[in-house]
């Protein structure tokens, strides 16, 4: 997975920031789990183990930051 994010100044007091996460919007990996079962069992994405990838695909967002 790859993100790009960044930030630009746009006044003395104002900034903006914009980014996208999964960037070329690939999909996560397989991964193979061991739950004492005889063998493995391959998990899809969203297994157990979704909470070690965003499944949503890719994402972008925007913000503003000022200072008073």
């Amino acid at each position: 997975m790859f993100n790009l994010s960044g930030t630009y100044a746009l006044f003395e007091k104002v900034n903006l920031r914009l980014g996208v996460d999964n960037l070329f919007n690939r999909a996560p990996p397989l991964e193979e789990v061991n739950n004492g079962l005889i063998g493995s069992a391959t998990l899809l994405p969203g297994g157990s183990f979704s909470n070690q990838y965003d499944l949503i695909g890719r994402r972008f967002y925007a913000g503003v930051s000022m200072k008073f």
